[in-house]
């Protein structure tokens, strides 16, 4: 199971938008 890695990409897309917009 890579429910894991899922939630860090996620996050890391959250976190990359939150930072371009």
């Amino acid at each position: 199971k890579s429910e894991k890695n899922t939630n860090v990409m996620w996050k890391t897309l959250n976190e990359r938008e939150k930072n371009h917009g």
